[in-house]
């Protein structure tokens, strides 16, 4: 008989069924003159290869056993039937049909097999990972004869199956995006099947990606009518920001990272700078033009932007917030300053002898 192939995964729970051994429809079962009865049976199945027995009240020995399906075998010993039912490959339940002959009387026993079982994956239907390189196993029912298929729907998905277990390899992210996939668990290949999925949704490396080249969009004054957007170009590396201003100098200030959702780009102020600008020693400061306010000598004040994608696809962090969470101070520039007789350490206490060498309206971090 032609195999047909088909596959089922099932929780590891599922791997301790046994044969059902519930009510059985053929205990009582007789010919009106009582020459056969069924004492008792258990003969019906799960899709597993099992057996099963029926114990029989004869007036007369048993003389033979037949079956009407070769997946059924039987055989008797006494007054004792014994049927064994091979695999049952199919998705749907089967009945054969067991005769008994006692003497000049006869008994036909019905023999049930259930099909193979629902499709479910231990876990759930979905794995949500970090974005390193990640390797995890499933656990299936593995059927003797049955072999399974496992189609990822992305080149940085792999997965492959081996009586009872899926591994499954992601390779890491380096995208700058969260990305989703699946793989798709079924029987054999040009035939009605079942069919379980799993989704795969894999974080992107927020810190990797936020090294690198950027560019900073700006506008030079808070009112930005007829102003075209300005550019110049900046790095991060580790936890600071570098500007190269050419023949002036070069300044570096600190950036922090929000690493949870929604992952974000956080300036600082008022912050020293590294580098020389002219020779002078650098100062970021954050303003709230429409009111005249800037952080001066505080350094607690914290603005930021939602890393997203732009149009083009490239990661972009627009900065906003408010100054000191004050409501009063809407956040609408970064500032570079110098200031004369500078002190060794800290923020100077004065504004005397300041210089600005950069005003950053309404900036936005595009990565190149």
């Amino acid at each position: 008989m032609m195999r047909r192939f088909f596959h089922t995964l099932l929780p590891t729970a599922a791997l301790l069924a046994v044969v059902a051994c519930t009510k059985d429809d053929n205990v009582g079962k007789t010919f009106d003159n009582n020459a056969i009865s069924v004492e008792s049976a258990n003969l019906s199945f799960n899709d597993e290869p099992s057996t099963g027995q029926a114990v029989l009240k004869t007036s007369a020995p048993i003389s033979a056993v037949r079956s009407s399906n070769d997946w059924c075998e039987a055989s008797f010993s006494g007054n004792t039937v014994t049927v064994k039912v091979a695999q049952n490959y199919e998705l749907v339940s089967r009945v054969a049909q067991v005769t008994v002959r006692a003497g000049a009387d006869s008994l036909n026993l019905a023999v049930k097999q259930q099909g193979l079982a629902t499709f479910t994956l231990d876990g759930g239907d979905l794995r949500e990972l970090g974005a390193a390189d990640t390797t995890f196993t499933l656990s299936y029912k593995h059927v003797e004869g049955l072999d399974i298929t496992v189609i990822p729907s992305a080149n940085w998905i792999e997965a492959t199956a081996n009586k009872g277990t899926i591994t499954v390899k992601v390779a890491a992210n380096d995208g700058n995006a969260k990305r989703d996939g699946y793989i798709r668990v079924r029987s054999g290949v040009g035939k009605p099947s079942r069919e379980a999925r799993l989704n795969i949704s894999q974080e992107w490396n927020v810190e990797a990606q936020l090294k690198g080249s950027w560019t900073l969009s700006y506008f030079t004054d808070l009112d930005t009518t007829k102003l075209t957007r300005q550019q110049v170009d900046c790095t991060f590396a580790n936890d600071s920001v570098y500007i190269d201003y050419g023949a002036d100098g070069k300044v570096a200030f600190r950036f922090g990272k929000k690493l949870q959702k929604p992952y974000s780009l956080l300036m600082y102020g008022s912050q020293r700078c590294g580098g020389k600008i002219k020779g002078a020693t650098p100062f970021l400061l954050l303003s709230a033009d429409a009111v005249s306010q800037w952080t001066g000598r505080n350094e607690g004040a914290v603005v930021g932007g939602e890393l997203l994608r732009n149009a083009q696809g490239k990661l972009m962090a627009k900065i906003s917030g408010l100054l000191f969470n004050d409501s009063r101070l809407v956040f609408t520039s970064m500032n570079i300053y110098t200031f004369d007789n500078t002190p060794d350490t800290g923020i100077p206490n004065t504004q005397t002898g300041r210089h600005k060498h950069a005003d950053y309206f309404f900036p936005i971090f595009i990565k190149k």
